[in-house]
């Protein structure tokens, strides 16, 4: 996987939100690609693909070298792209879960660093 071609695909103000997590910008973003993404060795499985108004909604299956504890399988997970200018302005990635399915709330370990929003 090609760090430096993912990291060209986002816009230089985008906005992450990975699982509640935001990381803006692109330095954090490129540190959120190169641990989680490619670190991880991300390996993406397209199920579905819609066009929402002008962004995008990916539905697909997630696999790699991550902590899979209590994740369900297979791991879906929807990616909603909101672009701008050609780049990637806004990806937010969610949990794929059934309509009827309980709301699940997920609390960041004690020592998580999370990632930096935009100066105040």
């Amino acid at each position: 996987m090609d760090h430096a071609a993912l990291v060209g695909l986002f816009a230089p103000e985008a906005l992450v939100n990975d699982q509640l997590r935001d990381f803006w910008g692109l330095a954090v973003i490129s540190a959120w690609l190169a641990t989680e993404v490619v670190g991880a060795g991300l390996q993406l499985t397209v199920r579905v693909a819609v066009r929402h108004f002008e962004d995008i909604v990916l539905t697909a299956e997630v696999a790699g070298d991550f902590d899979k504890t209590g994740l369900p399988t297979p791991l879906l997970l929807d990616f909603h792209f909101s672009i701008d200018a050609g780049l990637i302005c806004r990806l937010i990635i969610l949990s794929k879960l059934h309509a009827d399915a309980a709301p699940e709330i997920r609390v960041s370990p004690p020592g998580a660093k999370p990632g930096s929003g935009p100066a105040p």
